[in-house]
C-alpha cells in the first residue's frame, strides 16, 4: 500500500511496483487506487533456471530491488525505493533437496529520494525446486 497523500502530491497516473533481481527482466505490478490507499493485489511470479552455486552466491551479494514508480509508458518515473537483503535465503537453498520449498516474508517501507517513508510493501519470496517465485 502507499500513502494516498503521496500519490496525490506526485500526481501519479499509473502506480506500479517494479521488482528487479540480478540481470532478469524487471517485473511490474500495477496498482489499483482506492479512496485511502493504492493496492497492488497479489503480485507476480517469475520462474528461471540457474546453477545452485551461482544462485547461492548471488543471494549473498546482490539484494532484491523494489521501486515504486509512475509507470506512464512515455516516461516511467521512480518515486520511491527499497532494497531487500535476501542473503539469509542462500543457506536455505540446500533444504530444497529435502523440501518442496523455502520462503521468506517481510514487510518493509519504501522511501522517496529524501528518505521519507511513503509506503509499505508486504513481500513474499518462495524458492521451489531451484526456481524463485516472487509475489
Amino acid at each position: 500500500s502507499c500513502d494516498s497523500s503521496f500519490y496525490e502530491t506526485n500526481s501519479v497516473v499509473q502506480p506500479a511496483v517494479a521488482l528487479r533481481f540480478l540481470d532478469f527482466p524487471t517485473l511490474m505490478v500495477y496498482g489499483i487506487c482506492t479512496p485511502n490507499e493504492i493496492k497492488f493485489g497479489k503480485g507476480k511470479a517469475c520462474s528461471f533456471q540457474m546453477r545452485l552455486d551461482f544462485l547461492q552466491e548471488s543471494l549473498k551479494t546482490v539484494p532484491l530491488y523494489i521501486m515504486y514508480v509512475d509507470a506512464v509508458k512515455e516516461n516511467v518515473t521512480m518515486l520511491a525505493s527499497a532494497t531487500v537483503d535476501i542473503s539469509s535465503m542462500a543457506e536455505q537453498l540446500e533444504d530444497l533437496l529435502n523440501k518442496q520449498s523455502v520462503s521468506k516474508r517481510s514487510y518493509m517501507m519504501v522511501y522517496d529520494a529524501v528518505n521519507n517513508p511513503v509506503g509499505k510493501i508486504d513481500l513474499s519470496i518462495n524458492f521451489r525446486n531451484g526456481q524463485i517465485n516472487s509475489a
